[in-house]
């Protein structure tokens, strides 16, 4: 898997992930992981679909563990997509 990151001030960074072979996901992802307040907020665009999923995560979550969630619910809401 390739990364590469810019970080977008203080406040929030911007990944932007390519996924590999061994993840569910086909295509690129882009991650944005932004703190708010006590939280944090983190955004997946699944690229070749424009599908965007958007949820709320603790502050001592490290960014694999939100990286992770925020492709499997990628991929759940693709897969609710295809079976209607």
């Amino acid at each position: 898997m390739r990364w590469s990151m810019r970080v977008a001030g203080s406040a929030g960074k911007r990944v932007r992930a390519v996924t590999g072979a061994g993840n569910k996901l086909q295509g690129e992802v882009l991650l944005e992981m932004r703190r708010v307040g006590a939280q944090m907020r983190v955004a997946a665009i699944h690229a070749p679909t424009r599908t965007e999923i958007v949820f709320i995560a603790p502050l001592n979550a490290t960014r694999e563990q939100l990286s992770t969630l925020a492709r499997a619910k990628l991929a759940r809401r693709l897969q609710r997509q295809r079976d209607g």
